[in-house]
């Protein structure tokens, strides 16, 4: 797997827009049949929270990759 170093080289080498960036999270991978992540302060938890904001239409930024 190739890592980046921020955010618009993944843009510019994908060529799309982004929706979300989604670290690699232990408590998002504990259990992926249950629709609920039980650490809300976990960085995944925080990246899928941006994610469904933007699906809902808010403008809130990417998670920073300095964080993943």
């Amino acid at each position: 797997m190739q890592h980046y170093q921020d955010i618009d080289t993944i843009i510019d080498e994908t060529g799309i827009r982004l929706i979300a960036v989604l670290p690699d999270d232990i408590h998002l991978q504990t259990n992926p049949a249950k629709a609920v992540v039980n650490h809300s302060r976990s960085s995944g938890a925080m990246a899928l929270q941006r994610l469904a904001a933007r699906l809902e239409g808010e403008s809130v930024p990417l998670f920073p990759l300095e964080r993943l």
